[in-house]
């Protein structure tokens, strides 16, 4: 017999505790999952889909899930959710809604310097993802490693799409490794859409190396490259770096970046321009 993992840790609790009578279960492990225990028994509706909390939708429009859907549970409270979109300012966690309105501001101002017949390098990052809804301008080509991409723009019209082909890796939902970089070294793109897990000391930082590569390629193969930025990145590192922000032709921040912060980095070199500000 199989079952969901959470329905059989629903029934382990039941087991072991014949007291409970009415009980959510949630069971978190690598990915978030909901039973519901209903008089003593475990309930599991007419579609035996009852407690499947990690499909309710916690930000309309968000990340596609593997259900087809968007904005669920899964896509930010899974393993690999949880990696991409922690984020936090002043000590505390900023909602799931202001981090995406935070995001949609750097894409815009992104979105309005793309002229229309472009060709566009993506990477995984979700905020080039926020650029990619942003734009209205047609026709243009967009590259990409990303199976997020792909599947954001595979029935807009007007898109050229070409996915990169490569090692697919499940946790960042991305083509990575050599036969990606050798693909992405062999095509010309005018703009190059990306952002950092941390930046620190004018350094661009991604933990993981193949990630790294990926973003090296698509710089080389760009002509004009452009680093997006929400405040939450600033002052971090991780393991690898990939850039100095000096290598950008822009680098867009969003609106909760500190003023000095900026000065410093435009008297560093820095072509910074700021979402959301006035008179930029």
């Amino acid at each position: 017999i199989m079952i969901h993992d959470s329905d059989a840790s629903a029934m382990a609790e039941l087991w072991f505790d014949h007291t409970i009578r009415d009980a959510v279960c949630v069971y978190l492990e690598r990915r978030p999952g909901g039973a519901v225990i209903v008089n003593g028994s475990l309930y599991q509706g007419p579609n035996l889909s009852n407690g499947t909390i990690e499909h309710m939708c916690l930000v309309p429009g968000g990340r596609i899930c593997y259900c087809g859907q968007r904005g669920c549970n899964e896509t930010l409270l899974s393993g690999p959710g949880l990696a991409r979109e922690h984020h936090h300012f002043g000590g505390l966690p900023l909602t799931a809604a202001q981090i995406a309105e935070l995001k949609q501001e750097v894409a815009r101002v992104v979105a309005e310097r793309i002229r229309p017949g472009s060709s566009i390098m993506v990477d995984d990052s979700t905020t080039a993802l926020w650029v990619l809804r942003q734009l209205d301008v047609v026709p243009i080509t967009v590259v990409t490693n990303s199976m997020l991409v792909a599947r954001e723009l595979e029935r807009r019209s007007g898109v050229r799409l070409f996915v990169t082909g490569g090692e697919y890796q499940a946790w960042a939902e991305a083509m990575l490794g050599q036969n990606t970089t050798d693909v992405i070294a062999g095509i010309r793109a005018d703009y190059c859409l990306m952002s950092a897990s941390g930046i620190s000391d004018l350094q661009c930082f991604h933990p993981y190396e193949d990630c790294v590569q990926v973003k090296r390629a698509m710089m080389a193969s760009s002509a004009e490259s452009i680093l997006l930025l929400d405040h939450t990145k600033l002052n971090r590192r991780a393991l690898h770096t990939f850039a100095s922000m000096t290598d950008f032709d822009q680098v867009i921040v969003d609106a909760l970046t500190p003023s000095d912060l900026i000065a410093d980095l435009r008297e560093r070199g820095v072509n910074v321009t700021q979402a959301g500000a006035v008179n930029e």
